[in-house]
């Protein structure tokens, strides 16, 4: 964003060429956006659409996102000025989609866990253990955060 297409030597390479503040202010809005969208979806999730249907529509989102980020960083587009119009797209619908995916992906793995009741099970090896509820949630969100 901050450095222009046709560049002299040693400079570093970019393509929109708006400058280092306005890049930061864009970069900056565009991390406030993707961090505060989580709210509204899960608003927009838990209200209307339902956390399966709002996880599907992120993942459309984000993937539809990346799509447009890519097409308009062309240099062919660049030049025909579609190169800002085409990062703003892209960031609102990048936002929106991972802003989705976050406020969904997690209680959704934890509605993955239907068993309540611990049980004991045999595992190959003879070893009898027994399952417990909290302590599967506890084991999968580590492995997910980690």
């Amino acid at each position: 964003m901050e450095h222009p297409p046709h560049r002299d030597a040693g400079q570093p390479a970019g393509a929109l060429g708006l400058g280092q503040a306005m890049a930061t202010r864009i970069y900056c809005a565009f991390y406030l956006f993707y961090y505060a969208a989580p709210v509204f979806v899960a608003i927009v999730a838990d209200s209307y659409l339902g956390r399966y249907v709002t996880l599907v529509a992120s993942v459309a989102l984000y993937c539809l996102g990346c799509a447009v980020l890519t097409v308009s960083s062309v240099a062919s587009f660049v030049e025909r000025g579609w190169g800002v119009p085409g990062l703003a797209v892209a960031m609102l619908l990048i936002g929106l989609g991972g802003g989705g995916f976050r406020a969904i992906a997690v209680p959704f793995i934890a509605d993955q866990q239907t068993e309540t009741e611990p049980r004991i099970v045999t595992l190959k090896t003879g070893e009898a253990v027994v399952t417990d509820y909290q302590i599967t949630l506890q084991y999968i969100y580590n492995l997910y955060y980690w």
